[in-house]
């Protein structure tokens, strides 16, 4: 399993957006925290003390000179990219994957601009 902690401004947005990239559930909910998490993949919110909280633009400035890049396993990137069509992030394009070592791989960024990739096995 991949588990990863996200510090985020806007919890609400965040937690709907992770439960429908990785087709996830809410295992814990508090007005500070959220843990979504599938048979693969967790993800832990917590939501930006207010005095550190810079803002999000709408659509995000995505982050893509952050030091990191999670990846999520998902059944089918298609199904990820329909599930978060609608929401502030996206995953990119089919023309955007990429196969490496059998596994098809592509990019996105969520509801606040943190970059990720999901994966999907060949």
């Amino acid at each position: 399993m991949t588990s990863i902690v996200l510090w985020v401004e806007n919890l609400a947005a965040a937690k709907t957006f992770y439960q429908e990239l990785l087709s996830a559930s809410v295992l814990d909910d508090s007005a500070t925290f959220v843990r979504v998490a599938s048979e693969a993949n967790e993800v832990l919110l917590h939501l930006v003390p207010e005095q550190y909280r810079e803002g999000i633009a709408t659509p995000p400035d995505i982050r893509e000179l952050a030091s990191m890049k999670p990846i999520f396993s998902v059944a089918s990137i298609a199904k990820s990219r329909a599930a978060v069509a609608d929401l502030a992030g996206q995953v990119y394009s089919a023309d955007s994957e990429q196969v490496y070592a059998g596994s098809r791989y592509c990019d996105g960024f969520d509801s606040e601009g943190n970059v990720f990739q999901v994966a999907e096995a060949e």
